[in-house]
């Protein structure tokens, strides 16, 4: 998928999200185009808060170990377990991490790939903070 086609797709999704758990499912929706994903789980503050599909969790020992060197480093990566590969995309603003996607694959993703994630991630921390933000002031008031 080329990087307007993803934006223009990306645009489209967020635009109808409305709170944290519509943001991920745009994600997730988003991101099948860019990898062919099993399973999905979105992972928030040590906690499953969202997965695709609903009754599919991610094993915790293929990738715990992994979430303190991506959330220094705040960038994709995919680690080899067996036959599969499992991704960690850090959803982040600025040096925060806010959340964090766990995938699993069949096959290793691209570099082009790779960036086109580092992509989805920052624009979707963008996306989330201004989504707590929002509610922070509509609960405020």
């Amino acid at each position: 998928m080329e990087v307007q086609q993803l934006l223009s797709k990306y645009m489209l999704e967020i635009s109808k999200v409305t709170d944290e758990k519509s943001l991920y499912v745009a994600v997730a929706e988003i991101m099948r185009k860019v990898v062919d994903y099993k399973v999905l789980n979105v992972i928030v503050h040590s906690s499953l808060f969202y997965a695709e599909p609903a009754d599919q969790i991610i094993n915790e020992e293929w990738f715990i170990d992994y979430l303190p060197w991506v959330e220094d480093r705040l960038s994709p990566t995919f680690l080899p377990v067996d036959n599969w590969y499992v991704g960690l995309v850090p959803i982040f603003k600025g040096v925060k991490l806010l959340s964090v996607i766990v995938l699993t694959t069949s096959e290793e993703p691209t570099a082009e790939v790779i960036d086109y994630l580092q992509l989805l991630s920052y624009l979707s921390g963008l996306t989330l903070e201004n989504l707590r933000l929002l509610d922070f002031v509509d609960n405020a008031r």
